[in-house]
């Protein structure tokens, strides 16, 4: 769920920014816009895809970056690297976040 109560459900890879837009090896990407007024999310931030072993979240080069915060433990995330997401993360993404919740 994002900060603001909106609910996204990931089905397919989810690219999420303040104007995202799909670019080489996106396929047919889920867009999720998110309004940032002070301009600190990218305009495709951050993917969400799904794995193997779960579902990970992937910088997309951003400038303020992204973050897990588990356990009360923030760990950056690496751009281009993915890093698991968990029921119970919380993904910051510049000033905004959300919060992963398992189906």
């Amino acid at each position: 769920m994002i900060d603001n109560g909106e609910r996204i459900e990931v089905r397919r890879a989810t690219l999420i920014g303040r104007a995202p837009a799909t670019g080489d090896g996106d396929g047919d990407a889920q867009l999720v816009r998110v309004p940032d007024e002070t301009r600190s999310v990218s305009k495709t931030h951050v993917a969400i895809l799904l794995s193997r072993r779960g579902v990970v979240a992937v910088d997309r080069g951003s400038t303020n970056g992204s973050s897990i915060v588990r356990d009360g433990a923030e760990h950056p995330l690496t751009p281009g690297h993915p890093a698991e997401l968990r029921a119970g993360d919380v993904l910051r993404f510049g000033d905004r976040s959300l919060r992963v919740e398992q189906a």
